[in-house]
C-alpha cells in the first residue's frame, strides 16, 4: 500500500512562538511527523512577491506527516496544532491538507523560499544570501531562532528564514 502524505500550515503572531510549537512537537513526536518547516514574515512577503503567493504575512510552520492511514495523518497534525494554539497560533488560521496533491500546493512557498530570498531586492542576477545553522539544545532553540532575527533587525539587514527546523 502506498504511503499517503497530508500536512499544512499554522500562522503565528511572531517566530518564537513557532519555534516554541516546533520544540513542543519534537517532544511530543507524533508518529507520522515527517517534516516542519519554518518561514518567518520576512521569507513569507519576499516568496509573496516573487511567486505572487498571498500568504498572511507572519511566521508560518509548514507540516506534513506520512503513513499508510488518513487518520492517523489527521490526528498527529491536529495534535500539533493544538499544541500550536496554546503557544499563541489562531486556530482560524490553521490550513489542513488532506492528501498530497493539495500538500504540493500548500508548501509551494516553502520550497521556493530561497530562490525568493535570492530575487527580493530586485538585483539583476539576484542578490547574496547568506546561509547558516545552527546547533543548539532544543530548550535553547526558539530564543536562539527569536534572537537572531532581532539581531538581523537591528543592524538593518533584510532576515529571510525559511528552515528546516524538525
Amino acid at each position: 500500500k502506498p504511503l499517503l502524505r497530508s500536512g499544512g500550515m499554522l500562522p503565528f503572531s511572531n517566530v518564537k512562538d513557532a519555534v516554541d510549537t516546533v520544540v513542543g512537537a519534537v517532544r511530543a513526536d507524533p508518529p507520522s511527523m515527517l517534516r516542519c518547516e519554518l518561514l518567518n514574515a520576512e521569507g513569507v512577503e519576499c516568496t509573496n512577491a516573487i511567486f505572487e503567493t498571498s500568504l498572511p504575512r507572519c511566521p508560518i510552520l509548514f507540516l506534513e506527516m506520512c503513513g499508510n492511514d488518513a487518520d492517523t495523518l489527521r490526528r498527529d497534525f491536529d495534535a500539533v496544532a493544538d499544541i500550536a494554539v496554546c503557544s499563541g497560533c489562531s486556530r482560524d488560521g490553521i490550513q489542513y491538507a488532506a492528501d498530497g496533491h493539495a500538500l504540493d500546493e500548500v508548501w509551494e512557498a516553502r520550497r521556493g523560499c530561497y530562490l525568493a530570498a535570492m530575487r527580493y531586492r530586485g538585483y539583476e542576477g539576484g542578490d547574496r544570501v547568506f546561509v547558516s545553522d545552527v546547533c543548539v539544545p532544543i530548550s535553547c532553540l526558539a530564543d536562539c531562532v527569536a534572537a537572531s532575527e532581532a539581531d538581523c533587525r537591528s543592524l538593518g539587514l533584510k532576515c529571510v528564514i525559511c528552515a528546516h527546523i524538525a
